[in-house]
């Protein structure tokens, strides 16, 4: 697998998300590029959908926060590949 990392964690405007992409080339199935790029690129313990099921029913603001901190990964398919996503929320 190859990766071209596209961004670079920098807000694309104030108060705006982190965010890290990559172009992951590949022929492999979605679940081994997934572990590949996990392991090797950047991490993040939720995927988007995980993220907002956990964000929307925390008990608490604490156990939100939690969920917001850590952030959440996404992984797409593009041509030759899956573009891969981490995403940490803006927090002030």
């Amino acid at each position: 697998m190859k990766a071209v990392q596209k961004r670079f964690g920098t807000q694309p405007r104030p108060y705006a998300d982190h965010v890290w992409e990559w172009e992951v080339q590949t022929d492999r199935p979605v679940e081994e590029a997934l572990a590949w790029c996990r392991a090797n690129l950047k991490d993040a313990p939720r995927s988007e959908t995980e993220y907002r099921d956990g964000k929307n029913s925390a008990p608490s603001f604490s156990d939100m926060m939690q969920v917001v901190c850590e952030g959440r990964y996404s992984i797409s398919p593009i041509p030759g590949g899956y573009r891969y996503t981490v995403t940490r929320d803006y927090i002030d």
